[in-house]
């Protein structure tokens, strides 16, 4: 379908492409086509990128997938208001591209807060780009540090660190809401580990050294 490829599909290779599969055959008038691209072309662009083609096909997230992205927004919300604002990202992420980073994740007036409809609504484009809900799973763990997971779904981006107890036995612990936190903070790495219910940490090994 993509004969110049561009990455995009045009009206005119849109019409051809779903021609040569067939589509010919419908008997569809000229406004009937501008509605079907219409519906696929989400951001009005005048072309259809293979997120918009992919989610126009596939259609909206599974109710799994679902869960994943409030459990992502949830991480990012830390008031609970609903909204994530500028002064929340700011707890999970350094740097001065943050209004970017908003954007990119759905704030499409850049007013710097993303609703979950728009949070969810890039998530909805991003996850016809997976085919099976475990490859959706993993990327959200990964890429949100949501620990868990099993088999190929499990979770390989949270911070692993080595404590040693009270009693002098030692065990290897995930930190389970690790994004944004210091790891070469000794003493916030054990604040984390306690809110897990790890109160008999003395002290943990770096990161780097598990």
């Amino acid at each position: 379908m993509d004969d110049n490829r561009d990455q995009k599909l045009s009206p005119e290779e849109f019409k051809m492409g779903l021609c040569d599969l067939g589509c010919r055959h419908f008997g569809w008038s000229a406004a009937d086509w501008r509605g079907l691209f219409a519906a696929f072309d989400a951001d009005g662009s005048g072309t259809v990128d293979q997120t918009e083609f992919l989610k126009a096909v596939r259609g909206t997230l599974s109710a799994a997938r679902k869960d994943f992205v409030m459990m992502a927004f949830n991480i990012l919300d830390v008031d609970g208001s609903g909204i994530i604002g500028m002064h929340e990202m700011r707890r999970r992420f350094k740097g001065d591209d943050l209004r970017e980073l908003m954007r990119g994740l759905g704030d499409k007036n850049s007013d710097s807060c993303i609703s979950f409809d728009e949070f969810e609504d890039y998530y909805c484009g991003l996850s016809a780009n997976y085919d099976s809900d475990e490859e959706f799973e993993l990327m959200m763990r990964n890429a949100w540090h949501i620990p868990g997971g099993i088999g190929a779904a499990a979770n390989t981006a949270n911070t692993r660190v080595l404590v040693t107890h009270l009693d002098g036995s030692q065990s290897v612990e995930c930190i389970e809401d690790d994004l944004g936190l210091d790891v070469g903070d000794h003493a916030a790495v054990i604040r984390q580990l306690k809110k897990q219910g790890l109160w008999d940490v003395q002290s943990v090994s770096r990161a780097g050294d598990v």
